[in-house]
């Protein structure tokens, strides 16, 4: 406790002026001193609160001390923009490398604000949640059964209402033949209740909507509504083709709502009628809190015999605001690694801002001694001398908030799957959120500078015996600055480098797939009446039996399909497959025989039909393909990828190797039969979130009642919509076309952010970097250049050339080792830290850190060749005499 006032004025020695620096120890110490008598804690607790009060009192004071007691005048002003104007090149570089720092992070806060902490636009939205169940063995979230949901909604007395819901993407049009397709939410009458809001026409749907067998009703979102049907306000009671059925409309929702995620189609439907799996959402209780309501869950679910389904692992119960979802901290840990990248990164160009004002500051000390001699205090010239930089800054600030609030619009236009709720709206605390950048910026490259440059007696400058103690401080200074900014920008930009690189790769890597000439379509073909009958007194061989058939049909009306696609002009191929370049991640687990760790390891899983490496212009790297006979669900043969093969066998010979895939029952493990590895294939973009896990199977596609199919030929994709949609419906009236795409806008869907954050990073990064080796060179060559009278007086005692250069050279390097090291040290440090994110990046970044290293180092070498050579070319006379 004694040792506080030398902590203190530690702390404060180096950025602060002497006599703020002892007012402010003095009232920390008068504090302490006033309060020893008391217990410890409460000791800190007062100087705490004193040194706060202070703070309220104390700086406003000393700023306005800073300006000599009086404002900013226009003279200031116009001094500071001859000043900016004087150095056009520096002042350019310094906005735009500013400019492109503070839009870009604060484009990013705003995205991330926006998504994660914008409220619900319902009547005490707080108390709307999601209702789930997780797996905590094999961290994924689970569906719940109907007659669970239904348990749940009449026991559990924590929430007003609970609603249940199921999706899958449809086809909407007026029965032209023509549509569009939308993410359709099917959901009982309580989920839009519970959110309080009104429709914009129309009603909402009640019970007996909702029944089996009445009117099939429709309620729009307002995208629809506008958009597709032109706003048309007698859309009321018209029926529109969704999925194959005919609806009627008998509402539209205003244009800030969704439920549960963005603006869905929403169309009612009895959850004792239905055997898809559920998700839950509810309005709680008033008073009733988050936690009560899980643990209430918790129990009833754990306690009950009857609950359905995933007994094979443990499961966690969440309940979670709407406009936080389960996921939510990933990607806010996603988003927000990035955002602190770009403030490190802001920090690095401002101090690379400043060590360009250093060496200017250094150039102009005959002016601020000038300035001295005239009267001006060492205050006035600090506030000038910040003004200039903070002139420069808010410049940057101004054409940053621009370019934020293009890139913020962009992304809403560009990225899907935006939430409802999001507002990216530039508001007042993004401009406090600017205003905080800018003031740190200001700080960093303007503040430091300018009190280094008035730091001792500023009139000595005008006496030529002080010059050489002057060169003797700046060359000091100079040597510091190299090593802390070396150390600073290897770093940082280092591990920005991996960081961004990692992002930028998110999706698909260097594979050219055929994207621009491929479409994409996902079809349902349902389920038939008999096993859709809650009511039903089927036995379960008699459903198996249904289910074995109506399966087998569904086969056959597939292949007819892919026949059909192929009369299309221009088709080429047709194939089928569970997944394509750009679907969401599904995995498995798989157990590797022979290996000596024998427990199942996740990967990814796709099933394929004939043709598929074809469609997308991939060869088998080793083995074969599948043989036409191969493709049953019988078959046990497998075709890997190069990624499974790293992965999963250490790059060894993986052909005659088997492996089993875990069902879900991991007590049938023992009879699932082992499945052989055939061939090997590229990557090909199984897991575009994160390709650092792209291992996966391929399996030959069995009987299914959904699936893929791509079409592959000339001509823009987009045209074979309306002829696909015939051609289904000629083959079955029930099957549903749900959506349809080309395949590059499919790729580019789930990764467009990481990536477009990736990119960021890498120009930032590259700004950062020139303005890093720009700032270091010219630091360099001003340090050298300020040494010709020292060299003179070598050269002058007998000094070789030879003897002169290797001492600055022997002296350069030596910074470079300095500074490459603690920067290396710094780049690996957070290159750890980057384990907090949810998913793989390159841990050692030694290609990043050789080449940063490698290019800031050439920058200050090539700084020293052309000051030395005219100092090593001049006499030594006139070094002497040199200024």
């Amino acid at each position: 406790m004694a040792t506080l006032p030398r902590i203190a004025r530690a702390l404060l020695r180096v950025a602060l002026p002497s006599d703020w620096r002892d007012d402010i120890v003095c009232e920390l110490a008068e504090a302490y001193g006033e309060r020893r008598t008391r217990s410890r804690v409460r000791a800190w607790l007062w100087i705490v609160l004193e040194a706060v009060v202070f703070a309220v009192r104390f700086v406003p004071e000393r700023v306005r001390d800073l300006r000599g007691g009086a404002a900013i005048t226009s003279l200031d002003l116009r001094l500071a923009g001859r000043a900016v104007r004087r150095t056009p090149w520096l002042s350019g570089l310094s906005v735009i490398s500013l400019a492109l720092g503070i839009g870009v992070t604060a484009g990013v806060f705003v995205v991330i604000r926006g998504a994660f902490f914008s409220p619900l636009p319902f009547p005490e939205g707080e108390r709307v949640v999601l209702v789930g169940d997780y797996n905590a063995t094999r961290r994924y979230p689970l569906s719940v059964d109907p007659a669970e949901y239904l348990r749940r909604r009449d026991l559990l007395t924590s929430f007003e209402q609970l609603g249940a819901y199921h999706s899958r993407r449809v086809v909407v049009g007026r029965g032209d033949g023509e549509g569009r397709p939308v993410l359709a939410r099917f959901v009982t009458p309580e989920v839009l209740r519970l959110a309080r809001r009104q429709p914009l026409l129309g009603r909402l749907p009640d019970e007996v909507d909702a029944q089996p067998g009445a009117t099939p009703v429709v309620v729009l979102p307002y995208f629809l509504w506008s958009a597709e049907l032109g706003a048309d306000p007698e859309i009321l009671g018209e029926t529109l083709e969704i999925a194959g059925e005919r609806r009627t409309v008998i509402g539209v929702m205003p244009e800030d709502f969704g439920m549960p995620w963005g603006n869905e189609l929403w169309m009612p439907f009895d959850a004792r009628d239905t055997f898809e799996p559920l998700e839950l959402v509810g309005r709680l209780r008033e008073g009733v809190s988050l936690e009560a309501a899980r643990t209430e869950l918790a129990t009833m679910a754990r306690t009950d015999p009857t609950r359905v389904g995933n007994a094979d692992d443990a499961v966690e119960y969440t309940v979670v605001h709407l406009n936080r979802p389960a996921t939510a901290d990933a990607q806010l840990v996603a988003l927000g690694g990035p955002l602190l990248a770009l403030i490190l990164l802001l920090i690095v160009m401002a101090t690379n801002v400043a060590t360009l004002v250093v060496a200017k500051n250094a150039a102009r000390t005959g002016e601020l001694a000038v300035r001295v001699a005239l009267g001006a205090s060492r205050r006035r010239v600090i506030g000038q001398l910040v003004l200039e930089v903070a002139l420069v800054v808010a410049i940057a600030a101004g054409v940053g908030v621009a370019l934020a609030r293009w890139g913020v619009g962009t992304f809403e236009r560009r990225v899907a799957d935006v939430p409802f709720y999001a507002d990216f709206s530039l508001d007042a605390r993004a401009f406090a959120f600017v205003v905080g950048l800018a003031t740190l910026t200001t700080l960093v490259a303007g503040l430091a500078p300018a009190l280094r440059a008035t730091r001792g007696p500023v009139h000595d400058a005008l006496k030529d015996g002080a010059r050489g103690a002057s060169q003797v401080r700046f060359g000091r200074l100079t040597r510091a600055l190299v090593v802390v900014e070396l150390a600073v920008c290897v770093g940082f930009l280092s591990a920005a480098a991996v960081l961004g690189r990692t992002l930028f790769s998110f999706g698909f890597g260097e594979r050219d797939f055929p994207a621009a000439e491929t479409l994409v379509a996902q079809l349902y073909f349902g389920w038939p009446d008999a096993l859709r009958d809650p009511q039903s007194t089927l036995t379960s061989d008699q459903r198996a039996r249904i289910r074995t058939d109506f399966l087998a049909r569904a086969t056959a009306h597939r292949e007819a399909i892919l026949r059909s696609a192929l009369t299309l002009p221009g088709a080429r191929l047709a194939v089928a497959g569970s997944r394509f370049p750009g679907d969401e991640s599904e995995t498995t687990r798989v157990v590797v025989e022979g290996m000596a760790d024998a427990s199942p390891r996740r990967t990814e899983l796709a099933e394929i039909g004939a043709g598929y490496f074809e469609t997308l212009d991939a060869r088998v790297l080793a083995g074969r393909d599948f043989t036409r006979a191969e493709y049953t669900a019988e078959s046990n043969v497998v075709i890997v990828n190069e990624p499974f093969v790293a992965r999963h066998l250490g790059g060894r010979n993986p052909l005659g190797r088997r492996i089993k895939l875990v069902p879900a029952d991991a007590d049938a493990l023992d009879t699932t039969p082992w499945l052989e590895i055939v061939g090997v294939v590229p990557g090909l973009g199984l897991s575009p979130g994160d390709p650092a896990r792209a291992d996966g199977v391929y399996r030959p596609l069995g009987d299914t009642n959904i699936l893929r199919v791509a079409i592959r030929g000339a001509g823009a994709p987009v045209d074979w919509v309306p002829s696909l949609i015939e051609i289904v419906r000629k083959v079955d009236p029930d099957i549903e076309v749900q959506w349809t795409t080309p395949l590059d806008e499919h790729m580019r869907r789930p990764v467009s952010l990481f990536r477009a954050l990736g990119a960021g990073l890498l120009a930032l990064g590259g700004i950062a970097l020139l303005l890093s080796g720009a700032s270091l060179h010219a630091l360099t060559a001003c340090a050298v250049s300020r040494r010709t009278r020292e060299i003179g007086i070598r050269q002058a005692l007998g000094a070789s050339r030879t003897r002169v250069v290797r001492s600055v050279l022997r002296e350069t390097t030596l910074q470079l080792a300095a500074g490459a090291a603690l920067g290396g040290v710094l780049g690996l440090l957070l290159l750890r830290l980057s384990d907090i994110f949810p998913w793989q990046i390159e841990r050692s970044g030694t290609a990043s850190l050789g080449l940063v290293i490698a290019l800031l180092g050439s920058a200050v070498l090539l700084a020293l060749a052309g000051p030395l050579h005219r100092a090593l070319s001049i006499r030594p006379a006139d070094a002497l005499r040199h200024d």
